[in-house]
């Protein structure tokens, strides 16, 4: 996302499942959100153009299934 400026999103969310866990790295454009904002409702954290939390498995399985069913997401 940061350095491809044809990219027309304003951040990106990606997640890895581990044994106990989902863990979720938001990244941003310089001119993008706030990802630490949004990591931080999530108790995680970082900055504002990189970013992460993470979640039991069942919270993080039903986070991915509302983003995946949001109009927003693409």
């Amino acid at each position: 996302v940061y350095n491809n400026p044809n990219l027309n999103v304003d951040f990106s969310l990606s997640f890895c499942v581990t044994a106990e866990s989902v863990l979720f790295s938001m990244r941003s454009k310089p001119t993008g959100i706030d990802c630490r904002t949004i990591c931080e409702t999530f108790g995680g954290g970082g900055h504002k153009g990189a970013a992460g939390f993470s979640l039991p498995l069942k919270e993080g399985f039903d986070l991915i299934t509302q983003l995946r069913n949001s109009p927003i997401v693409r």
